[in-house]
């Protein structure tokens, strides 16, 4: 799984997308090395690029919302997210030994909007949207430094 960052947020290891001095990167980094992959002189090049290297990854779109043990609590889930014509993914892992798998659902896209009532446990869950509007929202320090970040999320949305 990929990790991003737009123009400035520390990720250890995973695609970045910076303005270096007016020209645009994409580059990757991993343990401290990071490799130029491409430039783009223009801001709307570059975010349109990588909107379409992250929509591409089937990863970075899906947004996790349980984990069940019982089938019943997966069909039940799985139910309701076909009522509302919500996209979804299910795998399968081995989560106390080989006798014990576990069911995880993540949903696709922005369908998460439509089923915030159907996550497992929101305390524990991982924020993959971006907030800025109060609550446990994302708090900005420099409005200038999440340009990048609101422009991919606009094309996003």
């Amino acid at each position: 799984m990929n990790s991003y960052s737009i123009n400035g947020n520390f990720i250890y290891e995973g695609y970045i997308l910076e303005n270096n001095g007016g020209l645009y990167q994409w580059n990757y980094t991993e343990r401290g090395e990071k490799r130029i992959l491409d430039h783009f002189a223009t801001e709307k090049d570059a975010v349109e690029y990588a909107l379409k290297k992250i929509k591409s990854d089937e990863h970075a779109n899906r947004n996790f919302i349980g984990m069940y043990k019982e089938s019943f609590g997966v069909e039940k889930i799985l139910s309701e997210l076909k009522n509302r014509e919500i996209e979804y993914w299910t795998d399968s892992i081995p989560y106390g030994g080989l006798n014990d798998y576990r069911t995880r659902i993540f949903i696709i896209g922005c369908g998460i909007k439509k089923a915030t009532d159907l996550i497992q446990n929101e305390e524990k869950q991982r924020r993959t949207t971006y907030k800025n509007n109060g609550g446990n929202s994302a708090k900005t320090r420099n409005s200038n430094k999440n340009k990048l970040w609101s422009k991919l999320k606009r094309l996003w949305s």
